[in-house]
């Protein structure tokens, strides 16, 4: 069964009290059921912690997940990444579905055949997607599934979620022209051509990261993310009313196309208010918001259905809505040569980073065996890579999202995170899985993945990581058409494992911003359907994106190998004019450990590429530690080349 009634060790023992206290709250609201998504208002994938309203309800705190609550049940979905983790957080009276899984329904399905009542959203954290797939359910036999669904304002769970935190307003930076290649104001510029071009007045951006992007400013307000709390709003009004003959002090002003910032102003110095007037950009305090749009009159506005909430829509009163990605999503994610340039830097930084910190983790191993004074754990190597990031680059900020530290059996909780308390002690004696990243005011986000045992790997294990390296050096070697989507290409990092009867339960490829967020759309490698971005957006020069299959091993361990790709144009031996190819080219540059290599079943290809890939390493790397021995000295033996006797 692929649903998993999570409850204490005395069957009879009484849900959790929150949820009796929920149920209640939906009683009076005349509800049957009341649905807690993951995100914020802004449909972020990572919250800060006073919008976490699905991980205070239900325990469980992995960043994707939609919680349904009814007057007699609890339910949360979530993907593979958190199926152990969700076992193990939820609180009793919590049934786990996991998602994708055979036989397991949609949300929405489930909701159509166990209730008959009402169902309950706040429409400030609900995505206009996630309302019309929810209305769509329901509508049948006549019946319009708008009737079926309730907005409720405030949030319920708000009123028994005591001690709340407040909501970060932490000061907002400029992210230097140098680094962004590309001024706001001909961003904007842009939005307003396309603005015109699908004849919308008013276009409405929520997304943090498109904010921040599109205004050049970035901030702290959600950890690991440098994005802040705001919107930006661009109007356009009737020809009419910037005409010649109007009064010349009104010209640019409330008549003329108009962007304008709304955020809390407290996070705005001196610099940034100069940065934003110089782009042609206006300050409202983010309490005017609602009021300002509502006054807008606003004739046919331009909402992305799936980064804006519920609660926007309706602001908008009767204008006609289209709902339709924004350019942003593809400008953001199409890098520019100023953009590379960073993203270049920083990951050589990070990886140079990233060998200090294997010297000194083999180091104390070693020192380990004869000094019991030598204590490692996993929260402590957590601790200590940021450290070698932060003192290895003047442009790292912090990490790019929770180091993913993890030894022996933790290793097969695909998103697992220590904790001081009970982190395992790591030794010689298992798999060692580090996923760690940094934010670079330079412009890059860096995701690497390193799997390393720290003594003698088994057979079985060196088998394991080799077929994940197959499907690594599969994707990473492709060369495809034009217009190709990521789930076109998954299937290749997955065949070599499916070869052995492995398989791993996550995407195998995700788009990364730069000094932006870890996770970024519209593209991404992945077998899931769910995804219809994904499903429909080609891979083209300037996206990146990861490559990262595995494998877990429930219990014992978990392998992942994880390298940033930049899409580039190929050179074919036989050019068709009428269409592109395209390639990836590796832009981490962290050494792989040989020693978890089974060569026998490696072709000469396979090791050819790991060569040349480490080639690469020593040839950015060696200039960065050239004045650090003992790390030259460990990076030129990772580096060397591997004799294949096949």
């Amino acid at each position: 069964c692929h649903c998993l009634k999570i409850s204490n060790k005395s069957p009879e023992m009484a849900a959790h009290p929150l949820l009796t206290e929920l149920r209640a709250l939906l009683k009076k609201e005349g509800v049957e059921a009341f649905i807690i998504p993951s995100a914020d208002a802004h449909q972020s994938e990572y919250v800060s912690a006073c919008d976490e309203r699905r991980a205070f309800m239900s325990g469980f705190d992995g960043s994707a997940g939609t919680a349904v609550v009814t007057l007699t049940d609890a339910r949360l979905w979530t993907d593979g990444r958190y199926f152990l983790q969700a076992e193990k957080q939820l609180y009793p009276g919590w049934t786990l579905m996991k998602q994708g899984s055979p036989g397991v329904p949609s949300l929405t399905e489930w909701l159509a055949q166990n209730t008959t009542g009402l169902i309950g959203i706040d429409p400030s954290v609900y995505s206009i997607n996630g309302y019309l797939a929810l209305c769509n359910q329901f509508s049948h036999g006549g019946k319009k599934g708008q009737d079926k669904v309730k907005s409720i304002s405030p949030n319920p769970a708000d009123g028994l979620w005591k001690n709340r935190p407040n909501r970060p307003a932490n000061p907002i930076t400029i992210h230097e022209i140098r680094w962004a290649g590309v001024s706001c104001k001909d961003k904007i510029k842009v939005l307003f051509e396309q603005m015109r071009t699908h004849d919308a007045d008013l276009l409405i951006i929520s997304a943090l990261d498109e904010v921040a992007y599109l205004l050049n400013l970035r901030g702290s307000d959600i950890a690991y993310n440098p994005v802040f709390y705001g919107y930006v709003i661009l109007s356009i009004p009737p020809p009419s009313s910037c005409s010649a003959s109007a009064p010349q002090e009104e010209k640019g002003k409330s008549f003329c196309p108009q962007a304008t910032f709304y955020v809390n102003l407290s996070q705005i110095d001196e610099a940034v208010q100069k940065h934003l007037n110089g782009n042609q950009v206006n300050l409202r305090p983010i309490s005017k918001l609602s009021e300002d749009i509502r006054k807008l009159n606003t004739r046919k506005a331009w909402l992305d259905s799936g980064k804006c909430s519920v609660w926007l829509s309706e602001l908008c009163g009767k204008a006609a809505v289209m709902h339709k990605d924004t350019p942003l999503g593809m400008m953001k994610a199409v890098k520019n040569d100023a953009e590379l340039k960073g993203i270049i830097e920083a990951h050589e930084a990070d990886a140079a980073a990233l060998c200090r910190f294997f010297l000194w983790l083999e180091t104390q191993i070693e020192a380990s065996k004869s000094d019991s004074k030598v204590e490692l754990n996993e929260w402590v190597l957590s601790e200590k890579v940021e450290e070698f990031r932060k003192h290895g680059s003047k442009y790292f900020v912090a990490p790019s999202f929770a180091t993913i530290s993890s030894f022996g059996q933790n290793g097969a909780v695909i998103h697992y995170k220590p904790s001081e308390k009970s982190a395992l002690k790591v030794n010689d004696q298992g798999v060692y899985l580090l996923d760690s990243g940094g934010q670079y005011c330079c412009g890059g986000t860096t995701d690497c993945t390193r799997t390393m045992h720290l003594g003698t790997p088994s057979e079985f294990e060196k088998r394991c990581f080799t077929r994940v390296l197959q499907g690594h050096i599969a994707l990473a070697t492709v060369v495809f058409p034009e217009g190709t989507p990521g789930p076109k290409l998954d299937a290749l990092a997955r065949i070599p494992l499916w070869m052995d009867g492995l398989e791993y339960r996550h995407g195998t490829g995700h788009g990364v911003g730069s000094y932006l967020n870890v996770h970024e759309g519209p593209h991404g490698i992945s077998a899931s359907t769910s995804n219809k971005g994904i499903e429909t957006t080609g891979l083209c020069p300037g996206m990146l994106v990861t490559n990262e299959p595995g494998y877990y091993k429930n219990g014992h361990f978990g392998m992942r190998i994880e390298n940033m790709m930049l899409v580039t144009e190929a050179k074919t031996s036989q050019p068709q004019s009428e269409r592109k190819f395209f390639k990836f080219q590796v832009i981490c540059y962290a050494p792989l450990q040989k020693k978890m290599m089974d060569i026998s079943i490696m072709t000469k290809k396979e090791v050819e590429w790991v060569n040349a890939y480490h080639a690469e390493c020593w040839k950015r790397l060696k200039p960065r530690v050239t004045n650090e021995l003992s790390v030259l000295k460990w990076l030129q033996e990772a580096t060397s080349p591997i004799v294949f006797d096949g």
